[in-house]
């Protein structure tokens, strides 16, 4: 368990690797840029992540994973003036089939992706608060901004979770805003609240 300072870090490999219970702090004015796959990554279940600064990563910016039998407990802030961009996705936290615990992710600035904007799941309780922008930018039946799924899920929005399409045209495009299947394995399906006062 560490508190994480990395500073303005550039390259081509995964940036900062977080054991459990390490706490990453990105401020204003600094970034993790990378061409490789992640520019923040952890496998230990446990993290918390602070960022004001700018992430941006050739698949996915903020990749945090709970392997089979721990208990996920992730914390995800992106502050007023943070940016984290992937690839493919922006933010992706999530567990493997059997993981309990939780997920909570707090967006005050702006996350994007190709693919998902933000994709939280495989968790007991995923909590999501926005008041920020997350879009995706992505034109495939695989594109949302925001992709939820636990046993119980809630989502508040204040200012816009968006889907951004690139032509509007394309019959078979299917990408939503919000999608937030049942939560795996659970067959009389799962919770979700959604309280919006922005635009979705």
């Amino acid at each position: 368990m560490a508190i994480l300072l990395p500073g303005n870090l550039f390259g081509n490999t995964t940036l900062v690797t977080m054991a459990s219970g390490d706490r990453l702090f990105l401020f204003e004015g600094e970034y993790l840029i990378t061409s490789g796959s992640y520019a923040i990554y952890s496998n230990a279940g446990v993290a918390d992540v602070s960022d004001d600064g700018e992430v941006f990563a050739h698949i996915t910016g903020i990749n945090l994973f709970a392997q089979s039998g721990t208990v996920a407990d992730f914390n995800v802030k992106i502050g007023k003036n943070g940016d984290v961009q992937g690839g493919s996705n922006g933010v992706e936290v999530r567990g493997a089939t059997d993981v309990k615990g939780s997920i909570l992710f707090q967006n005050q600035g702006t996350v994007a992706g190709e693919q998902f904007a933000v994709a939280l799941y495989r968790a007991d309780t995923v909590y999501v608060s926005n008041s920020g922008q997350i879009s995706s930018l992505g034109n495939t039946d695989y594109t949302n901004a925001l992709f939820v799924s636990a046993e119980y899920a809630s989502i508040n929005n204040s200012v816009t979770i968006e889907n951004f399409v690139v032509d509007p045209s394309d019959a078979e495009y299917s990408g939503a805003a919000i999608t937030a299947p049942s939560a795996f394995g659970k067959l009389d399906g799962s919770i979700l609240d959604i309280f919006n006062s922005g635009s979705i």
